[in-house]
């Protein structure tokens, strides 16, 4: 029996002519392992931030009850407002809900814009994809104006971009997502990078430096008074527990902090290394692996200071 001819369309056949050249349109080896590390490392940056702020407001406000209970030479400091605000200055000092969610909220959105790239980048379910862009642009215009770099119209860009991605052409599709999304968002992105990497600098005023500076003070004073009454067990009873609890704050603070703003800068570098791979397909990696070193040594320090509060 003889076999029918196989009869294309003029369309068809200029298709699975151009099929090799379109398929092979996607993602450079260079773009891939850029895009892969920086996502993986922004993620677990603004993550492990975010729960350190949390534990830090904690931390604050139990060192504060502390030294206003049991150390007469400590300021009552209450910000110079009355009343119950006051009060809560005193409790809190600069770790007010406001501050810390606006803190919380940088860091996690750091964080979502990692996750969406690495969705991209590792794509196998478009509905996971559409889900985490959608999550990183909800992210982006829930923070406030001043950490606004470009308008709430840009936050949706990521989720239009990536609407469909699929199908015959998806390695082309995500080569030209990425391309588009990441020098969008590098300007966004750097200015969470340095706004983690102020409030992780214990030489400069804001959240880290007030932190040790009470830690400190709790510390020296528990000290000073179980070296000169540590025989009262009444004395006993409140100074040492205070004193571990300073400690243990002040030795987190000395070597987290420092890892946590050298991975802000590094968050910077490789931002910027990552936007030079997609545009010039020229790039160093060297930038993107510090980054993720620094990164894992924060998370290493902070787990293991963390857990010696529970």
């Amino acid at each position: 029996m003889r076999m029918a001819k196989l009869m294309l369309k003029p369309s068809q056949l200029i298709t699975l002519m151009l099929l090799p050249g379109l398929a092979g349109c996607g993602l450079t080896g260079a773009e891939r392992k850029a895009a892969g590390g920086f996502s993986t490392s922004a993620e677990a940056f603004g993550k492990v931030s975010a729960s350190d702020f949390a534990a830090m407001r904690d931390d604050e406000t139990k060192l504060r009850m502390t030294a206003y209970t049991t150390g007469t030479a400590v300021q009552w400091d209450t910000g110079n407002k009355g009343g119950i605000e006051g009060l809560e200055r005193t409790l809190s000092g600069p770790f007010t809900p406001d501050e810390v969610d606006l803190r919380i909220k940088a860091a996690n959105t750091l964080a979502a814009y990692g996750t969406a790239l690495n969705a991209l980048v590792t794509f196998d379910d478009s509905q996971k994809l559409k889900a985490s862009a959608d999550s990183f642009a909800s992210s982006l215009k829930a923070l406030p104006p001043k950490l606004k770099v470009g308008p709430d119209s840009d936050a949706d860009v990521i989720s239009s971009v990536v609407q469909g991605i699929g199908g015959l052409f998806i390695e082309r599709q995500k080569a030209d997502a990425l391309r588009r999304i990441v020098p969008l968002y590098q300007p966004q992105v750097d200015r969470l990078c340095d706004l983690l990497t102020r409030e992780f600098d214990t030489d400069n005023p804001g959240y880290a430096a007030d932190y040790r500076s009470i830690a400190s003070t709790v510390r020296v004073e528990a000290a000073s008074r179980l070296a000169t009454a540590g025989k009262d067990v009444a004395v006993r009873r409140r100074a040492l527990p205070a004193f571990a609890d300073a400690d243990r704050a002040y030795r987190w603070a000395e070597e987290t902090f420092p890892a946590a703003k050298s991975a802000g800068l590094a968050c910077t570098k490789a931002s910027a290394a990552l936007t030079q791979a997609v545009a010039a397909r020229n790039f160093s990696f060297a930038d993107i692996e510090d980054f993720a070193e620094k990164v894992q040594a924060i998370a290493a320090a902070s787990d293991k200071w963390k857990s010696r509060s529970k």
